[in-house]
């Protein structure tokens, strides 16, 4: 993971000009750091595997959890139902099922299914997914990813979870 972390780290700094040099200097793009990992000496990787382990221990201590890959597999899901949805004009809060508080912004729109399930689209999204039936009522249409959940499970592009299914899309 060191490995990992420091090869992104070196991309960033040579996109922004920065090189290879002996001493640090910020004003200069210098930076000891800037070589593979394989010619890193031994205080810049330890500085870089204590950065790792310190972000793992602050991701565990928010409750996130790693996992191994999973070999479930991705199935097509069809999207149903009909919702309730208006634009917003102004920023609106929300609490998922799960306690989450999230935000839609001014133009995203509000929906509400018949369960009483409420969240937020943002404007393209709504357009690529939704289908208009008459007044406030929208259709849900096209598909979704979805697999069952692994214990401890995430994904940084998942829509919806529950303790038995991960939905995407």
């Amino acid at each position: 993971m060191a490995e990992f972390e420091h090869a992104s780290w070196l991309r960033q700094r040579r996109e922004r000009g920065w090189r290879y040099g002996p001493g640090r200097s910020d004003a200069d793009g210098i930076h000891p750091a800037v070589r593979p990992w394989a010619w890193l000496d031994e205080p810049n990787g330890r500085r870089t595997e204590e950065n790792v382990r310190s972000a793992l221990e602050t991701l565990s201590a928010l409750g996130y959890r790693t996992s191994p890959v999973t070999d479930r597999r991705w199935v097509t899901l069809a999207r149903l139902g009909n919702v309730t949805a208006s634009r917003l004009s102004e920023e609106f809060c929300w609490t998922t099922p799960a306690g989450e508080v999230l935000r839609g912004r001014s133009s995203d729109w509000r929906v509400r299914n018949d369960a009483g399930g409420l969240w937020t689209v943002e404007p393209k999204v709504f357009a690529e997914t939704y289908q208009h039936v008459s007044g406030d009522r929208d259709r849900r249409i096209g598909t979704a990813a979805g697999r069952l959940a692994t214990v401890g499970g995430w994904s940084p592009h998942v829509r919806g979870r529950s303790r038995r299914a991960v939905v995407t899309g």
